[in-house]
């Protein structure tokens, strides 16, 4: 049975991937198992009272960004907003809504993250590409706090975990570093914890301008190590990086998906769909599924 963790990071790399289409069937192989396929709307579904102007509501659109929180809950990122004149970086926390019997029936907002923009809040143009959450104890966003990658300008940024007042509904900036060397078009990151050390752990991106690669730095902006993904690890693959996640070591997870150190799925856009499997515990990794 799929637990909740894989689930939301399977639905979460194929949003992000594009993969997802009207045309899709009802269900899905992924690594020798069948899964039921369901599809949301977020921009009809996940609402919410426009920060720039609370007399309106927004839908939301354009999500950059995904990173599953655990219990259902998710981050989502868009880079968009200022489309509906309100504020251009939003970072909103979403629900997946079930029936009394546990299949999920939709998706619904919770609350704000973060709200950035040129002219606005933080006089700032973040491009959020990527999400998650460091939770060891060192290093930039710290203590269970978030991590934002930004495209635009090829940084990791700090802010805290969710606003400290309800009534202001916007995280405080911890820093940044850049991810530049090597990676020139960081499109998305995950926080991967070092199997020996909760404490510690590595901070994961993908560099989307060929010849791609996932490069990893310590979470103080140290370069640790670079490999090839996508089609330079695997002639046979087209599509291009576009997502990536962490699961943990879960016994009940696909056989394919289990390592000691857990596994990191690269979700690949629609020029060539799907996802692959590295082992986070290969110091050189071309090893792939």
């Amino acid at each position: 049975m799929m637990t909740k963790q894989l689930m939301g990071c399977l639905a979460f790399c194929l949003m992000l991937t594009g993969s997802a289409t009207a045309a899709d069937p009802d269900t899905i192989e992924l690594f020798d198992e069948v899964y039921k396929v369901q599809r949301f709307n977020y921009y009809q579904e996940v609402q919410f009272p426009d920060p720039f102007d609370p007399n309106f509501s927004l839908g939301f659109i354009e999500a950059e960004g995904v990173h599953y929180l655990g219990e259902h809950r998710m981050l989502l990122s868009t880079d968009e907003l200022d489309a509906f004149l309100s504020y251009k970086n939003q970072i909103v926390e979403v629900q997946l809504d079930t029936d009394p019997n546990g299949t999920i029936t939709g998706l619904s907002y919770v609350k704000h993250w973060l709200i950035l923009d040129p002219a606005g809040p933080g006089g700032y143009d973040l491009d959020p590409t990527g999400l998650s959450i460091n939770t060891g104890t060192t290093g930039l966003a710290a203590g269970g706090n978030l991590l934002v990658s930004n495209s635009e300008i090829e940084n990791v940024f700090g802010f805290t975990r969710e606003p400290n007042d309800p009534l202001d509904p916007n995280a405080a900036y911890l820093g940044d570093w850049t991810t530049e060397p090597p990676n020139s078009d960081v499109e998305d990151l995950t926080y991967v914890p070092d199997p020996n050390d909760p404490n510690e752990g590595d901070i994961y991106t993908i560099d989307q301008d060929g010849p791609f690669t996932m490069d990893i730095f310590s979470t103080t902006g140290t370069l640790r190590r670079s490999y090839s993904i996508a089609g330079y690890a695997d002639p046979n693959t087209m599509g291009e990086p576009k997502g990536l996640t962490y699961l943990p070591p879960v016994n009940t997870y696909p056989e394919m998906l289990q390592t000691d150190g857990g596994a990191l799925l690269v979700g690949l856009d629609d020029e060539g769909p799907g996802l692959q499997v590295f082992d986070p515990t290969e110091p050189n990794s071309d090893w792939s599924r």
